[in-house]
């Protein structure tokens, strides 16, 4: 048998991998919301459920609840811009007025130029485009 100057060191043993899935931590899911229903209403539950696809129903009204409230969230933020683009509207509003009032005061006195006419007009349309935009926005928010 030959000798072998060549020193060895065992292996380390590999850490072992925890079975089953990862903690959750604060994102399980212990507290419990009950929910009371008719027999209608928990057949008609079970039939969207199982049209779906979903495998079981609490966790399907479970998923249901909560895009919702994401859904909520979203629309609120959607209010929201919809009420600032409806501020900027009327400041628009109030500033085609304003030119409108200028021109109409110094046409007054004397024949308007057709450079006037045809600014009034632009401000007859503007003025149109902003009724149907607050009609819009008003329908939507």
């Amino acid at each position: 048998m030959e000798h072998s100057d060549t020193i060895t060191t065992p292996a380390r043993p590999a850490k072992p991998v925890p079975a089953g899935r990862p903690a959750l931590g604060e994102d399980k899911r212990t507290r419990r919301v009950n929910l009371s229903v008719n027999v209608r209403e928990l057949e008609a539950l079970r039939a969207l459920a199982e049209r779906e696809g979903a495998t079981s129903l609490s966790r399907w009204v479970r998923d249901r609840v909560l895009a919702s409230l994401d859904e909520r969230a979203r629309t609120g933020d959607v209010e929201r811009e919809i009420a600032r683009l409806r501020a900027d509207l009327n400041r628009v509003g109030n500033n085609v007025n304003q030119v409108a009032r200028v021109l109409n005061a110094a046409n007054r006195w004397r024949a308007a130029p057709p450079e006037d006419l045809r600014v009034l007009e632009s401000i007859e349309e503007v003025r149109r485009v902003l009724g149907e935009i607050r009609a819009w926005t008003s329908e939507h928010s």
